[in-house]
């Protein structure tokens, strides 16, 4: 997302929001925890992007994506990363939850890919 007010207010959170269009407009990391909620859709290359961000994460990364028959001419690969995630089982991929969009048409799938899913983070 652009630069805004900052969302989360507390001393061990680190927001990072600024246009990114590939792994390497990332920060460099590590991060104990990465939220990628709602912009994957508005990213061509997504799936490297969402690659860099697993690599700079420790522990788990909640990622929300539209729902697959959520379609719109500007956007990149809706149904792509639905099917992306649920093909990682083997990576610890799964949905927790679901939230409306904002027509309160579709529900989006949160999902949490756990990157080491022997290390207890909670």
């Amino acid at each position: 997302e652009p630069p805004s007010g900052k969302s989360i207010l507390h001393p061990l959170v680190t927001e990072y929001r600024h246009w990114v269009q590939s792994a390497d407009d990332l920060p460099d990391g590590p991060f104990d925890y990465s939220l990628v909620l709602s912009v994957l859709h508005h990213i061509p290359d997504w799936k490297s992007v969402l690659e860099g961000v697993i690599e700079r994460t420790r522990h788990k990364v909640f990622i929300e994506v539209p729902h697959p028959k959520e379609h719109h001419s500007l956007w990149h690969g809706s149904l792509q990363q639905h099917e992306f995630l649920s093909h990682q089982w083997d990576k610890q991929a799964y949905v927790i939850g679901s939230a409306r969009d904002a027509s309160g048409r579709y529900q989006r799938e949160m999902w949490v890919w756990d990157v080491h899913p022997n290390i207890e983070s909670f």
